[in-house]
């Protein structure tokens, strides 16, 4: 939570039910334990709920899924990833594998655009993606491995790349 409330609250001016590190923690903790959707979050909290009172006050319950679902469109991306990153560093040990590879995000051409290619860092051990780059367009891999390398402590890790980031 100390690492979520690095996040800027993107509301203004307006009654705000749900503070924004509960639904972040929602968000978090349900996306590990599987689910895919904001209804499926919301599904995974109002089962959890005893749960998560254990360290969330939720004073007005369990936000809605148009609620979460809001709040991630607000939030800039940057910020939840510096955030998320910052966690997922202090969990890495002294010794721990990172495996490094891109994808082609499936459905994210349109029209005239390629599709997303995307490039992934991947702690084997705790089975977590510690960060991903966005590569850039006309270009390949390697230009955002160093980025996605340079954002990451990678210091005593064991780093292992596919033959395409072996350039």
């Amino acid at each position: 939570m100390e690492h979520l409330a690095e996040v800027p609250e993107p509301r203004t001016g307006r009654y705000i039910a749900h503070p924004l590190d509960e639904i972040l923690v929602i968000a978090v903790c349900a996306i590990f334990a599987g689910a895919e959707s904001f209804v499926e979050a919301v599904e995974w909290a109002e089962v959890k709920e005893a749960w998560l009172r254990r360290f969330l006050p939720l004073k007005n319950g369990i936000p809605s899924h148009d609620t979460i679902n809001r709040m991630f469109r607000l939030l800039d991306p940057k910020q939840f990833e510096n955030a998320f990153r910052s966690w997922t560093q202090g969990l890495l040990g002294s010794f721990q594998q990172i495996a490094i590879d891109g994808k082609c995000l499936r459905g994210t051409a349109r029209g005239a655009h390629s599709p997303v290619h995307m490039v992934s860092a991947f702690a084997t051990e705790l089975s977590l993606a510690l960060g991903q780059e966005k590569v850039a367009d006309k270009s390949n891999e390697n230009t955002a491995i160093p980025a996605l390398l340079a954002a990451l402590d990678v210091e005593g890790c064991l780093v292992s790349l596919d033959a395409m980031g072996c350039q």
